[in-house]
């Protein structure tokens, strides 16, 4: 009987283990987004579609009234990034998400 329960809690403590490996392996890091223009003014309300490159879903974020948008992005994966804002051209830029921290994205006006 001793020995089943023992076996048991093993069992236990191996699954946890793999559950938490799978855990730390899917979190997201945050990436700071600043829009400005060519004089690097801050762009308000600028809309940003960001897509993961092997997933067909899209999401849209806004940048703040300091042209600023901060992102959650899964490590080691590769993102579009689709930014337009009125008045400006719009910017398509792919981005292999690691380290970054922060990420400049300048729109050209248009004419």
């Amino acid at each position: 009987m001793m020995q089943k329960s023992k076996r048991f809690i093993q069992v236990i403590l191996v699954l946890q283990l793999g559950m938490m490996q799978v855990a730390a392996f899917g979190q997201y890091k945050p990436l700071r987004l600043t829009v400005v223009d060519a004089k690097k003014q801050p762009i308000s309300f600028a809309n940003m579609a960001i897509q993961k490159l092997d997933s067909p879903y899209q999401r849209n974020q806004l940048t703040d009234s300091n042209g600023i948008a901060i992102v959650l992005l899964n490590p080691g994966a590769i993102y579009q990034f689709k930014t337009v804002a009125i008045g400006y051209q719009a910017d398509t830029r792919t981005i292999k998400f690691e380290q970054l921290s922060q990420v400049q994205i300048v729109l050209k006006e248009t004419t």
